[in-house]
């Protein structure tokens, strides 16, 4: 779970029998100017975060340790999600709200959808039942 005011990505135990989580932890904590957003994790157990204010996506592999930084061309990114025939393709949401009349100008492309082809592999989600 990423709380993006407090810069952090949490971890928790899961038990697949009753659906308890338990035992929060950070998994990563990110620097003050960074608002780690919406997330994705890959079919490798690695994290892929949009980072709020950032105009980028961020992989982390399973144990926290940053990958590579994807740039998007949008100032805000909001989420990520693997799809596509081979789920290599990561479809990026950017919003333009609360941008600025001047700032909407500079981030003529903010509000708008990405994708970026990737070596990963992604897993397919999991609806939500309720």
């Amino acid at each position: 779970m990423i709380d993006t005011l407090r810069h952090v990505l949490y971890a928790y135990d899961y038990d697949l029998a009753t659906g308890d989580i338990s035992n929060r932890r950070i998994h990563i904590q990110f620097a003050e100017n960074e608002f780690p957003d919406g997330m994705t994790i890959d079919s490798e157990g690695g994290f892929w975060v949009a980072m709020w204010e950032g105009g980028k996506v961020i992989h982390f592999d399973k144990t926290g340790k940053r990958i590579k930084e994807i740039p998007v061309p949008a100032l805000h990114t909001t989420s990520c999600c693997f799809g596509g025939k081979d789920l290599k393709t990561l479809f990026i949401t950017t919003s333009k709200l609360p941008l600025s009349e001047k700032e909407r100008k500079e981030n003529p492309l903010a509000g708008r959808a990405f994708f970026v082809e990737t070596g990963t592999v992604g897993q397919i989600e999991p609806r939500f039942g309720g």
